[in-house]
């Protein structure tokens, strides 16, 4: 393999992988970086670290009120976390949780974690009807390149007492499975292309 080969190969390997990059963790309220790229967020903190609804609406550049939507009643105190990753399209967003709640199963103080993302509106990720300890993986496909500003929160509702925790971890943009196979193939014709010459 000649060396214009090899730096067009390493130059493919270094463009693929720059949407990885991402900046700080932006956070409001009572996080705790677990290490290891994990991080708990709750909605009570003995320490009174805890930020109102209206304060995380404002953080993470929502609508006011946007998050009293998504409850079942008035959503009171909690924390956030934000950040930006650029991604390309093909790419998924995602990350893990686990929930964790000392709240009842309740429809009257139903604790909520969600996901904002800047190019996808607001999800539900978990509440207190979702079983202690339980978890999953959020994924969000993006489909065009760009910055996508997201952000990762937890409310309490109509109290602000009783705690609730969501833990995230593995938050990352990875290319689509058939993104990677195109450009692996690729990288195969072109080797396959030089050797037969």
């Amino acid at each position: 393999m000649n060396m214009k080969m090899l730096k067009a190969v390493i130059a493919g390997l270094v463009l693929s992988v720059s949407g990885f990059a991402n900046a700080a963790l932006i956070t409001t309220g009572d996080f705790t970086d677990n290490g290891g790229g994990s991080y708990t967020i709750t909605t009570v903190s003995g320490n009174g670290a805890t930020t109102t609804d209206s304060s995380i609406e404002s953080f993470l550049s929502l609508v006011a009120g946007s998050l009293d939507v998504l409850s079942t009643g008035n959503a009171t105190t909690g924390s956030a976390f934000g950040n930006s990753i650029h991604v390309n399209a093909g790419q998924i967003f995602s990350f893990d949780w686990v929930w964790d709640s000392n709240e009842s199963n309740s429809s009257s103080y139903n604790d909520f974690a969600f996901v904002t993302l800047d190019l996808d509106g607001i999800s539900l990720i978990a509440d207190t009807s979702t079983a202690d300890n339980s978890g999953g993986t959020f994924s969000w496909l993006a489909t065009s390149t760009g910055t996508l500003n997201y952000g990762v929160g937890i409310l309490d509702v109509r109290d602000s007492i009783v705690d609730s925790f969501l833990t995230v971890s593995n938050v990352q943009a990875v290319p689509e499975p058939s993104t990677l196979a195109i450009f692996a193939l690729s990288i195969m014709g072109l080797a396959a292309r030089r050797f037969k010459k």
